[in-house]
């Protein structure tokens, strides 16, 4: 299931639990064609040790979020374990590059 992400609180909240579990969370607005597909392949891994969040930068109450990690085009995946981001993607991303990256850092 993917949190919906609407403050920049639920996203701090969200990004700094330190319980080493793998954090996704995908950066996006509603109109972007490539940000509805990665959302729909966020949906189908069924992985229970990771979590995975979306903001959309749409909403004034997340626009800082957008600041704080230089997203200049969407979508932009972080990567976040124990409050870092361990990696960050720009762009669409397949479901097997995905994995590939889940799997570097669970």
């Amino acid at each position: 299931m993917i949190k919906e992400i609407t403050t920049y609180e639920e996203f701090t909240s969200f990004k700094n639990q330190d319980d080493n579990v793998l954090r996704i969370v995908k950066i996006g607005a509603e109109w972007c064609g490539p940000c509805r597909t990665l959302s729909s392949t966020l949906q189908s891994l069924d992985d229970e040790n990771i979590q995975i969040a979306e903001v959309d930068i749409e909403n004034e109450d997340t626009e800082q979020i957008a600041t704080d990690y230089m997203v200049r085009s969407i979508p932009v995946t972080l990567f976040i374990k124990n409050g870092n981001v361990v990696s960050k993607n720009i762009g669409l991303i397949s479901k097997n590059e995905l994995l590939n990256i889940i799997d570097l850092h669970k």
